[in-house]
């Protein structure tokens, strides 16, 4: 019996490290996408525009020269990234200033200040030209804002990838075997929320509360088992829509962490089964009833108490670990 139990927690492991997998696959294909697509539009540039940029400068007039360069300096990446909703209501606005000096097309050159993050702050320069060139300056500003652009989005996707890989490797560096080491809780609960930051994005608010805790000697890599197994159903009770809170702080010779959700909360009398082994309240197939009795046993493995308080709208898993748990071999 017990080696079957053996078999089924390795078994919930195995699942949570799926899961972890998968969700890892989804969250550096965004930023692997975003690079492909950057560098596209840089290829793009290299291969249609750069070869005339030299010869259409030189057929500008000196005034006309300025007004490019102006437009360069004047480029706002924050104001580029508005949403759609806030693009078309900023063009409605600058068309209608523009429209007052009568410039020609005034609707398509709102539209590329625009694109270039001129507004709401228009410059003097703005209404100082009126060429037959303006479009075409314009549109030649826009691609070389779009490399720009590229660049900034290149630097954060490769930030958001490194950020992930380092979060992974720390996560499978924390198996430290049969021998207890110094550690620090807090970036293993950091780690975690990491690696697991694509399911918070459309619906999770996290909140995170921490205390001065110091490290503490234990099982890194099973105590960030806990960590994953606590968040994991904190996000299935809400059904990754909601806040999830975090607090970690010391009390007297203990660190005490609590993770709250807001999900729809464990009824009276089920609250004292949930860490019994095999009982679930998931659906058939989508649980094994393993995961808060292998979290109840890694804590108890470190001296430590897990408890359950919840009522509809509100579940908080508490969990006390000894500040001074004495190194073991």
């Amino acid at each position: 019996m017990k080696k079957t139990q053996s078999q089924l927690v390795h078994s919930e492991k195995l699942a949570a490290l799926g899961q972890l997998v998968a969700g890892l696959a989804h969250e550096l294909n965004t930023p692997l996408g975003a690079i492909r697509s950057s560098i596209e539009i840089i290829n793009q540039f290299v291969a249609t525009s750069l070869g005339t940029l030299p010869g259409f400068l030189q057929r500008l007039a000196p005034a006309e020269q300025e007004y490019f360069m102006d437009l360069l300096r004047h480029t706002n990446l924050e104001n580029a990234s508005a949403s759609s909703r806030e693009k078309r209501e900023r063009k409605r606005l600058l068309s209608q200033e523009l429209s007052r000096f009568s410039l020609k097309d005034s609707e398509a050159i709102a539209d590329g200040l625009i694109e270039l993050g001129i507004f709401p702050e228009i410059p003097d320069f703005i209404f100082r030209l009126d060429s037959d060139k303006t479009l075409e300056i314009l549109d030649l500003a826009e691609d070389l804002f779009a490399l720009t652009k590229s660049a900034r989005n290149i630097t954060i996707a490769a930030e958001l990838a490194s950020k992930v890989m380092f979060a992974l490797k720390t996560y499978n560096c924390t198996d430290s075997g049969d021998k207890m080491v110094k550690f620090s809780t807090i970036s293993g609960i950091e780690t975690v929320l990491i690696l697991y930051e694509h399911q918070f994005k459309h619906g999770v608010q996290v909140i995170k509360q921490y205390g001065n805790i110091p490290e503490i000697f234990c099982y890194p890599a099973e105590l960030n088992q806990v960590w994953v197994n606590v968040i994991q159903n904190a996000l299935y009770a809400m059904n990754y829509q909601g806040t999830l809170s975090i607090q970690a702080f010391c009390e007297g010779d203990r660190a005490v962490y609590k993770f709250t959700d807001t999900g729809a909360g464990i009824p009276p009398e089920l609250q004292s089964q949930v860490f019994e082994p095999f009982f679930t309240t998931k659906p058939p197939g989508e649980g094994s009833g393993l995961g808060l009795d292998m979290v109840r046993k890694i804590v108890k493995k470190h001296q430590g108490s897990i408890t359950v308080t919840s009522f509809p709208g509100q579940t908080t898993f508490t969990i006390e670990l000894p500040l001074s748990l004495p190194q073991v071999a």
